[in-house]
């Protein structure tokens, strides 16, 4: 969320709030609460503020995985966790957890020290091309499926969005290579 605007700050001030408790409660908010944004199409329409949520750690390698269906807010285990254990869930959407600890950081306000950011070196990023797809991919059987897996998701019948996405997770070499290109992967994953 962007810092309050000097027009809603006037507002608050004018109807009698103090001009550092507005700050406070805004910045408390902002680093609190949870986007709202259709899974999909990975589009923001807002933001919501879940008491109980809002106490949940920071980890790069989550052992949680948080959605908001409809008004609610859904926390999944994605690894074992053991009876009195911290649960950890990620403040970066998935698209920015594939990304390397330095790009990463960029998103945080905070220096994270979670268990992954430890062990990764402090390198600097590959190219965002060796991330994506290899060059002329678009050309090749394997870019062909995936092309069609798009425009399917876009537009295409249920059964027919299936089939073709079980191609390409039947196509070896498609898979090796998303395994390498977690931007390329994202791309499949969210069309």
């Amino acid at each position: 969320a962007p810092p309050i605007s000097d027009e809603a700050l006037r507002r608050l001030c004018a109807s009698g709030v103090d001009e550092v408790a507005a700050l406070a409660v805004y910045d408390a908010v902002r680093h609190n609460a949870f986007g709202l944004e259709t899974p999909l199409l990975g589009v923001e329409h807002g933001a919501a503020f879940y008491e109980t949520a809002a106490k949940l750690n920071h980890s790069c390698d989550p052992n949680c995985l948080s959605t908001r269906l409809g008004g609610n807010f859904a926390l999944f285990a994605v690894a074992a966790i053991e009876e009195g254990s911290e649960l950890f869930h990620s403040y970066l959407p998935p698209r920015l957890l594939v990304l390397p600890r330095r790009a990463r950081r960029a998103h945080l306000h905070f220096p994270c020290r979670c268990s992954r950011c430890e062990a990764e070196p402090e390198e600097p990023p590959p190219p965002l091309a060796q991330l994506g797809w290899p060059a002329a991919h678009a050309a090749t059987a394997e870019g062909h499926l995936v092309g069609r897996f798009s425009l399917l998701c876009a537009g295409g019948a249920p059964r027919e969005v299936v089939a073709a996405g079980a191609g390409l997770l039947s196509n070896a070499p498609l898979v090796s290579t998303l395994r390498q290109r977690p931007l390329a992967a994202l791309q499949v994953c969210l069309p």
